[in-house]
């Protein structure tokens, strides 16, 4: 059985659920005994026992979200005991509870349930009464000390439908289930609508909870339950397996005969009631007698509801007159009894009763329409009777079709829903098809969505025969992509289409999306697609259908898919002027790769290593190996390091790797026949095929093997560090014993000659003194002591043992990353002592960088100062002193990194200064600036020494050595990254917090005010930014000395660009009065100048400090509504979209939410006065939630309204919705005022606005919504014209027909 988790969330109010409880519901002893109350709780309970759909049950269908359900229930140590059970309606919630229920009656279990839609809630003792208890809530939690309780409340989502303007029911129930939120032994288990949990504000309550959201029936399940149908009569036709996805549905098929495949005829519900009315009431085994009062029976109950308008009649009406079909419809599931009511099993079989006989008493359907409320609710009903109409009298049908359709007295959503279903029908006639041509000549309209729903193959011939794919048709209606639906039902039909289509834009595209869909090709579509091959490779617009042609073309021409692949890769080599590995074999052809090589193993590796040969001769690199070549694509420290996990290329590689490591394994001859034009390659990655090959059986490969081993330039120049080499020493050790004397003395031969010329180079961490020999002990390592003796070597072998005493074979270190690893392994760094570290620095120090070694990840000395970094933060003790030792003979790097790695660790501040005092000195930019940033942070930790004083004065002329920025206009964001990255920009950002400590000591004072005032006059404006980062530190401590600084710098400033880094101090300064506002407007004039000048070289500034600005210009406009002011907001929004931006943000957050009248009448303003503009249009989607709970509908209708016809809310009205929700459920009155506001929406010319980026059906959804809740009937028709309003619009329609439709 398919198995759910289901959620588990932290307890949010649950800890305080018996204290709710306990002040929610007076605590008194229960007058019943607890037995007494157990039997009235199991009694009332039983209205939901009686929802069990005995179908599903007795077909043994197991929903999936049974197990989970149950799971749930029997955890009795859940921190959480609240479950919801979500989904659409129909997707059987209440009978899954209802079986939950009756599982937990068969174990005896202590349960109650509530069915929402049948209790009657008007007060908190109500909800007693219904279980006739005197206090629910005490009864459940004394019950719970004695055993477990469960729970169960169905349809929660009723209570909020059927009183809508009535909270208290809902209110009651949630606050009941939250009284017992985390009480111990009590779980809860909820099914409530998915619309409703997810947009009731009341429902959000419980929302945070475990959740299992209920769904159809997968199609594996489906089948499973068919399995001895489709093993009897093949697979199920796609529309029957969709239509059995319903639990219901394939209920009533399980409970139905089919001794021969005349199942497949069934595509409708209509036609699967139409088998079982046949095989359960006119079944002929049944007494005639019997089923003819069964069928007067079903007939008067119909009348009935229809009448009543309700779907549930008194028993007293039919029991007298039929006893024994009363028994037997409900001894056979077709009729239930409630409360002394009847009902039918479901909804949709009471349609199809109905439709049957109205068609039998041969009344008007235009009459019927005409005379009903035309509601949402009839929509099935109308669709059965068509369906039957069809059947049995095809001229009446088209003749009252046709009477609906001209006329105007009904709804477009029946128009619709009738032209969708002829859309739907399988088997036109031709009287239809004329019929459809002679309404489409009338009503052009109606064939655009005629096309919209057709999904019918049969019309396809009549459409065809009749031009309708000539090229008018084809671009009016968009008909290209229509072969596309139909390739898998009609495939030589749509072939033909295809070869006819007009030569047309988006010919290319509807010919590879049809073919690309095909399932089983034939001689025709390949040479369809032979014929436009060349086309559809060459267009951009279908490369990837063009990838998919090629996937599906493999089960029918595989060798052709092989050719044009390959064909492909070696284009792309060839093409590829800078070879980027990232390049080759992107994703869909990759795929394509992995399927031939499946079926034509042989074949495609032959292609791939004449590949992998082509790319490496593409990017070989030259190094100082006379015989072995590496590239840069499949590189031996690259790609076996990334064990061929970053790219498809190397992925590539390794599947032709294992595909021959299991033909060497299987097939010799092969595997030597396949790499033969490559046994004398000096390429790695080509050798290496054949190493790998040779270790799957060495015993097999013992030739190949040895002469591998006698090669010495091969032996000397191979790296064991790496996969290649070091498979190559494995391969000598599993091989040697298979050697006789003679081979053995050649390979101790070509070990001992080997002389790398890297012998010599001095490498601390592997041994003392240099690597002569290095090797040889590898090698020699691999071979066995008595052979070593055996054949001379061992004195030589015990010399380099001791000299090597230190190596340890590693297996290739591997990554999934991408970072630079560190130049030493991590177990070497834990044991060096303080002199290995110092002789380390030696070693990686600048003259030694990591691009000297093609090991990519193995760094150098900045990833060994880095790790020297953490060993000095893990252990500062211990290093504090040796850093002052290091002083005169390391690179600086690493005083710098020790500097940091104490600063990190918020080592002893004294410690840390006097470290300084010794460094100060050291002409490093990269220590120096590391000095600076110490200070910065000694200081935020309120400590001082004068040296920084001096340490400020010697470092203030040091240049920055940083890059340069060569392009003449310096944005703000360029002077402030070099400022963050240069040794003065560090300083001047500084400064302010000396100042902060010399405040009182005159003299020192003095010395730093002078280093602020040559930074403030520095001919260099990023050192002028280090200063500005900080400058507000200032104000802190003295307002004047702030005030100055400002000014002077405002002084220096010729563009702006100060004045726009400044402005929130230029508007702290006006605030409190320490310069006047015709100042401050001049200020905020310059900055808007600048603004527009910025826009051309950095957008990134413009916009942020143009909106910043655009905020300041509104703020004070809504202060001060002066001329002055009004003529600067107004010059800022014709210079820059920036401002506008500013503007609009400042208007939604900060204005409108203020309470102050004037402010929130200017924020109304200027938010419609931009409600079109595209620049400011992101704030009419995601700032709409600023005025929630403001309650402008109430008060400022208008306001709304015009908010409506917004062009940017037109483009993405989700976030309009949403506030409309909002507001409608904290006022329920407003629904009236809320659909005029949609309907102004809707009016609005939005004929500028972009098609939709989403589908719309929140908004036909929340329609639906006050449709269902509306007690009104002019209420409904509002509703109904509204939606018939959204069904003609091309822009809604689709999301408005799916969610009717559902």
């Amino acid at each position: 059985m398919h198995k759910h988790q289901y959620i588990k969330v932290e307890k949010g109010i649950g800890h305080i659920g018996k204290m709710l409880g306990d002040i929610y519901f007076s605590i008194q002893k229960p007058t019943q005994t607890l037995e007494q109350i157990k039997n009235k709780l199991v009694k009332n309970s039983e209205t939901l026992l009686l929802s069990r759909n005995l179908f599903i049950e007795n077909s043994f269908i197991e929903l999936p979200e049974k197990e989970a359900i149950l799971q749930f229930v029997n955890d009795k140590n859940s921190d959480d005991n609240i479950l919801i059970l979500t989904g659409r309606a129909g997707n059987g919630k209440t009978a899954l509870l209802s079986e939950l229920q009756q599982i937990l009656k068969n174990e005896n279990s202590l349960y109650l349930s509530i069915k929402s839609d049948s209790f009657t809630i008007t007060s908190k003792e109500s909800l007693s009464n219904n279980f006739e208890i005197d206090d629910l809530h005490e009864a459940i939690v004394q019950l719970s000390k004695k055993e477990q309780v469960v729970i169960l409340i169905d349809q929660l989502d009723a209570l909020s439908l059927t009183l809508s303007s009535n909270r208290e029911p809902i209110n009651i129930v949630l606050e009941f289930i939250q009284s017992l939120k985390g009480s111990e032994n009590i779980n809860i288990v909820i099914s409530i609508r998915e619309y409703d949990l997810k947009n009731d504000p009341l429902l959000k309550k419980i929302n945070d909870t475990n959740k299992i959201t209920m769904d159809l029936l997968s199609e594996e399940i489906v089948k499973d339950k068919l399995n001895v149908i489709i093993k009897k009569h093949g697979a199920l036709p796609s529309t029957l397996l969709e239509l059995l996805r319903t639990p219901l549905h394939l209920s009533l098929f399980l409970e139905l005969n089919f001794e021969d495949a005349s199942h497949t005829t069934i595509k409708t519900l209509q036609d699967l009631y139409q088998r079982f009315w046949e095989q359960k009431i006119l079944d002929k085994t049944v007494d005639k007698e019997l089923q003819k009062s069964t069928i007067e029976l079903i007939d008067k109950i119909v009348v009935e509801i229809d009448s009543s308008k309700k779907i549930e009649v008194p028993k007293l009406y039919f029991e007298d007159d039929y006893p024994d079909a009363i028994y037997f419809l409900k001894s056979n599931h077709i009729l239930l009894e409630q409360d002394n009511k009847f009902t039918f099993f479901h909804q949709t079989f009471y349609d199809y009763i109905f439709a049957k006989e109205f068609v039998k008493s041969r009344k008007s359907l235009f009459e019927y329409i005409s005379n009903s409320d035309q509601s949402i609710e009839i929509r099935e009903r109308i669709k059965q009777i068509v369906e039957f109409l069809r059947a049995t009298e095809p001229e009446k049908c088209l003749s009252q079709l046709e009477e609906i359709l001209y006329s105007g007295n009904i709804r477009f959503h029946i128009k619709l829903l009738i032209i969708s279903y002829l859309g739907n029908i399988d088997n036109p006639s031709e009287d239809e098809f004329t019929f459809l041509h002679q309404l489409f000549e009338k009503e052009e309209k109606f064939l655009q969505y005629f096309l919209e729903s057709w999904i019918s193959i049969g019309w396809l011939k009549y459409f065809y025969q009749a031009g309708y794919f000539a090229k008018e048709y084809l671009e009016t209606y968009n008909l290209k992509y229509r072969p596309e639906v139909f390739i898998n039902k009609d495939t030589d039909l749509a072939l033909e289409i295809l070869e006819q289509y007009p030569q047309i834009e988006s010919r290319n595209e509807a010919i590879a999306v049809a073919l690309a869909r095909l399932e089983f090709w034939n001689s025709r579509a390949f040479e369809l697609f032979l014929k436009n091959h060349q086309n559809l490779k060459e267009d951009q617009r279908v490369n990837h259908w063009y990838d998919d042609i090629l996937k599906k073309l493999i089960k029918y021409n595989i060798d052709f898919v092989i050719e044009k692949v390959f064909e492909n890769i070696f284009s792309e080599i060839d093409d590829i002027e800078n070879f980027d590995r990232k390049e080759l074999f992107e994703h869909d052809l990759y795929d394509i790769f992995k399927k031939i090589l499946e079926k034509e193993p042989i074949k495609v590796i032959e292609y791939s290593l004449i590949t992998i040969n082509k790319i490496i001769i593409k990017t070989k690199y030259e190094t100082k190996k006379e015989y072995l070549i590496d590239d840069s694509t499949f590189g031996e420290s690259s790609m076996w390091q990334f064990d061929f996990g970053l790219y498809n290329i190397w992925r590539f590689y390794k599947k032709i790797l294992d595909k021959l490591l299991l033909i060497a394994e299987k097939d010799r001859t092969s595997f030597l026949t396949i790499l033969h034009p490559y046994q004398n390659s000096r390429y790695i990655n080509l050798l290496a095929f054949s190493i790998f090959g040779y270790s799957t059986d060495p015993k097999k490969y013992k030739d190949e093997i040895f002469q591998l081993l006698t090669n010495e330039k091969l032996l000397e120049e191979i790296q064991e560090s790496f996969d290649v080499g070091y498979k190559l020493t494995k391969l000598l050790k599993e091989s040697f014993l298979l050697f006789d004397d003679e081979e053995k003395k050649h390979i101790f031969a070509t070990i001992t000659k080997i002389n790398p010329k890297w012998k010599l180079k001095h490498f601390w961490e592997k041994c003392s003194g240099n690597l002569r020999g290095y090797k040889q002990y590898i090698y020699f390592l691999q071979l066995p002591i008595d052979d070593i003796s055996k054949f001379g070597h061992l004195k030589v072998f015990q010399e380099l043992q001791r000299k090597f005493h230190d190596y340890k074979e590693r297996v290739p270190h591997k990554s999934n990353f991408s970072l630079i690893g560190t130049p030493i392994d991590k177990e070497v760094y834990e044991k060096m002592n303080l002199e290995t570290w110092k002789q380390s620095m030696t070693v990686f120090d600048k003259k030694k960088t990591r691009e000297k070694n093609r090991d990519i990840m193995r760094g150098g000395m900045s990833q060994h100062s880095r790790q020297f970094q953490d060993e000095v933060k893990n252990s500062p003790d211990r290093f504090y002193s040796f850093l002052f030792e290091i002083r005169d003979d390391i690179s600086a790097d690493y005083l710098s990194s020790g500097l940091n790695g104490l600063i990190e660790v918020n080592y002893s501040n004294e410690k840390v200064i006097e470290l300084i005092k010794c460094y100060m000195d050291v002409d490093d930019r990269h220590l120096q600036q590391s000095i600076i940033r110490a200070i910065e942070r000694i200081m935020q930790k309120n400590t001082f020494d004068s040296v920084f004083i001096d340490i400020f004065e010697n470092y203030k002329d040091i240049e920055y050595e940083g890059f340069k920025r060569d392009k003449k206009f310096q944005s703000i964001h360029d002077h402030m990254s070099t400022s963050i990255n240069s040794m003065r920009g560090v300083l001047a950002e500084a400064l302010p917090f000396i100042l902060k400590y010399v405040n009182d000591d005159f003299k020192n004072k003095e010395r730093v005010i002078q280093l602020v005032k040559e930074v403030i006059t520095d001919k260099s404006d990023y050192v002028k930014f280090g200063l500005l980062r900080t400058i507000g530190e200032i104000s802190k401590f003295d307002t004047t000395l702030y005030l100055s600084f400002v000014m002077d710098l405002i002084a220096q400033d010729k563009s702006g660009q100060i004045r726009l880094y400044l402005l929130e101090h230029l508007n702290y300064l006006v605030l409190n009065a320490l310069i006047n506002y015709k100042e401050f407007f001049e200020h905020l004039s310059i900055t808007i100048n600048y603004i527009s000048l910025l826009e051309d070289y950095n957008k990134s500034d413009a916009s942020d400090y143009g909106k910043y600005l655009g905020m300041l210009l509104f703020f004070n406009y809504t202060k001060k509504q002066t001329s002055v002011i009004y003529d600067l907001l107004n010059q800022g929004i014709e210079t820059n979209e920036n401002i506008v931006k500013g503007i609009v943000s400042q208007a939604f957050s900060n204005e409108i939410v203020s309470g102050n009248e004037t402010r929130v009448n200017l924020a109304k303003e200027y938010i419609l006065k931009f409600k079109d503009d595209e620049s400011a249009e992101w704030h009419y989607k995601y700032s709409l939630e600023k005025l929630h709970n403001l309650k402008l509908i109430e008060n400022d209708f208008e306001f709304v309204t015009e908010l409506a016809k917004s062009i940017s809310i037109q483009k993405d009205s989700r976030h309009f919705w949403e506030y409309l929700k909002h507001e409608y459920y904290q006022n329920f009155m407003l629904s009236d005022k809320i659909l005029d506001i949609i309907q102004t929406f809707l009016s609005s010319d939005n004929s500028n606005a972009d098609v939709h980026y989403y589908r719309d059906t929140e908004l036909i959804a929340f329609i639906l919504e006050l449709y269902s809740r509306a007690k009104i009937e002019s209420k409904k028709v509002r509703c109904l014209d509204l939606m018939d309003q959204f069904l003609m619009s091309d822009k809604y329609r689709s999301s408005t027909k799916e969610l009717l439709e559902q």
